[in-house]
């Protein structure tokens, strides 16, 4: 007998044995022990096929990474004069005119009318000043998501 026959024998045996081992624990109602148990890597894979669970987690995900440190953010380059005019308007109550200084503003004033709503609502700060730009931010993930 050559050594590839024999290795080739003791093969066939010892998967024999090892059917025969799983078959009598599976007729005896244990599951094999080599049999993979549920895994979380499974369970994660298995709850991520849904698409509300991916949006769940894709929305939660982008408004921590957006609010989490909203009151502490620094505003800089044209988000401070953006939040200056927004500011001067929720203190004078004039909504129609939007100006730099004595430059005026050709900017579409939605987002100066909302950030002045926010400043009377939460008081002149950073959160108030940048509240709907994250908030738009949200969106805009959201519709590209």
């Amino acid at each position: 007998m050559t050594e590839s026959t024999s290795l080739t024998k003791i093969k066939l045996e010892s998967e024999l044995a090892f059917q025969n081992l799983a078959s009598s624990r599976y007729r005896s109602g244990q599951p094999p022990s080599d049999a993979p148990s549920p895994s979380l890597l499974g369970n994660l894979s298995l709850l991520l096929q849904h698409q509300t669970v991916r949006w769940i987690i894709l929305i939660s995900a982008s408004f921590l990474l957006l609010f989490a440190q909203a009151n502490q953010s620094r505003i800089h380059g044209d988000s401070i004069r953006y939040a200056g005019i927004a500011r001067l308007m929720a203190d004078s109550g004039e909504y129609t005119t939007l100006r730099f200084g004595q430059e005026l503003n050709h900017h579409g004033p939605l987002l100066f009318w909302l950030t002045a709503f926010a400043i009377k609502l939460f008081g002149p700060t950073p959160f108030a000043a940048t509240l709907f730009s994250r908030l738009f931010g949200l969106g805009c993930i959201i519709l590209a998501g």
